[in-house]
């Protein structure tokens, strides 16, 4: 049971246990195409098992099912980020509902500096308009409260249920720096095997922090007071090479606001480290020599676009001229 999180490469891994379910069954694994989500089913992920369980307190229907009705002697993988928010109640009726005889649960941990700003970028593509300032804030605020930051928050419903003694926990950073990428790695460390991977894998390539603010300012003008998607983004995306000499104009004019913050301070990575390392440290097989999640122990700083760059004569305008040439929404 691989729950991610988020951010860690689970897109790129789910896409290539996916692509590979003949050569995993070969080696006495399955990765079932049931359990998918069925308003997402180009995505390999198996979110509607999480999503299920979220809505109705429920495995989705066929899930047991289907598992009944494969063979004895295969070891499934479910994959999916969102699993690693259900909670211990939705752990507990998805344990009980597939009664395994044997249970591994794979998580990674990623480095809060990097982490975070892909977090705050994936929520501006899926609608989301607060500015990473306020996103910061409302995760340092209340870092014990925040499922980024409290990695405890995602880990400790799983270990209750199961044991902490069926958690495999991981240093994503640490595998990073020791020259691997998660698919190599899950399939070695996790599964024992080495796929014959093709080098084009897709990743999710970060945004530059004018296109992510372009993104955002659409999204809080085309979705003020309603629930959220990722309209914007797909119109943008349809749309892209017609509006190019816009767009360029746009983030031209807002290279001068460009300004970097440190999403937090030194002295919580050591407390949220401390605390992650007394609970479930003896669960992470890659630490580092000195016994810590990373070697490197600094925190880099995020660049963002200032909001001042909205006073600059007409740029709402040409925001409003973009939102008409998308929409409607």
């Amino acid at each position: 049971m691989h729950i991610g999180p988020a951010k860690t490469g689970t897109s790129s891994l789910q896409e290539v246990l996916f692509e590979h379910r003949d050569t995993l069954l070969a080696n006495g694994y399955d990765y079932p195409g049931f359990g998918r989500h069925a308003q997402m089913l180009l995505l390999p992920g198996h979110h509607g098992i999480p999503a299920r369980l979220q809505q109705f307190h429920e495995v989705p229907p066929g899930v047991i099912e289907n598992l009944a009705a494969l063979p004895d002697n295969r070891t499934v993988i479910f994959s999916s980020e969102n699993l690693a928010h259900i909670g211990a109640e939705g752990v507990r009726i998805l344990i009980e509902a597939l009664d395994p005889e044997d249970l591994e649960i794979v998580y990674y941990a990623r480095r809060w500096d990097h982490l975070l700003p892909s977090v705050w970028q994936e929520l501006v593509k899926h609608g989301n308009s607060r500015t990473f300032l306020e996103f910061l804030n409302t995760q340092v605020s209340a870092p014990m409260a925040s499922i980024y930051l409290n990695y405890l928050k995602c880990l400790e419903p799983w270990a209750k249920v199961v044991g902490p003694r069926r958690l495999r926990i991981f240093s994503y950073d640490m595998m990073v720096a020791a020259g691997d990428d998660i698919v190599t790695h899950f399939c070695r460390e996790v599964l024992g095997l080495k796929l014959d991977i093709a080098e084009e894998r897709r990743e999710n390539r970060r945004q530059t922090p004018e296109n992510t603010e372009i993104l955002r300012l659409l999204n809080k003008m085309a979705f003020a007071g309603r629930p959220p998607s990722p309209a914007v983004r797909f119109a943008l995306t349809r749309k892209r090479e017609e509006l190019a000499d816009d767009l360029a104009e746009i983030a031209t004019g807002m290279k001068p606001y460009l300004q970097q913050v440190r999403p937090y301070p030194v002295f919580l990575y050591d407390h949220l480290e401390r605390m992650f390392l007394k609970t479930f440290g003896n669960r992470v097989e890659n630490l580092s020599e000195e016994g810590r999640l990373l070697k490197d122990h600094t925190v880099a700083n995020t660049p963002y676009v200032s909001q001042d760059y909205l006073l600059e004569g007409g740029m709402i305008e040409r925001f409003r001229a973009l939102l008409d040439a998308l929409g409607p929404f």
